[in-house]
């Protein structure tokens, strides 16, 4: 659906079956880019796509560390980025950590829960709503 959004959309992941599946069900759309990296070591940001990348969708490792190393990178090397879709913020603790992290430090200015399942109260959720 990004791309119908967004001029450019490329999606990285380490795996290259579910890389193929993922090109596979976007067939036919120009604006999608694929490639495969880990973005735990590999300069992802340096793809000639990912320069022109005004979003960053952040949906691999669900562990504090490496989401806060995907949104800093992200940060710090793509120069057009505006929109930062982070999954499992309303799901999982280790995400919403992260991200209640950088709204706190004004870095982020305005999140909504993506990934909560249905009932399920957001972890972190400040002064109570949800």
């Amino acid at each position: 659906i990004l791309s119908y959004i967004f001029a450019q959309v490329i999606s990285f992941d380490i795996n290259a079956t579910l890389l193929a599946v993922a090109k596979a069900r976007n067939r036919g759309r120009r604006r999608v880019s694929f490639v495969q990296a880990d973005t735990r070591s590999d300069p992802w940001w340096q793809a000639s796509a990912a320069q022109d990348a005004e979003v960053l969708f952040v949906d691999g490792s669900h562990n504090y560390e490496d989401v806060q190393r995907d949104l800093d990178r992200g940060l710090k090397h793509l120069p057009l980025l505006r929109w930062v879709v982070v999954d499992d913020y309303g799901a999982l603790q280790s995400v919403a950590q992260v991200v209640e992290e950088l709204l706190s430090l004004g870095v982020f200015f305005h999140c909504e829960p993506f990934g909560r399942r249905s009932g399920e109260a957001i972890p972190l959720a400040r002064d109570g709503v949800r």
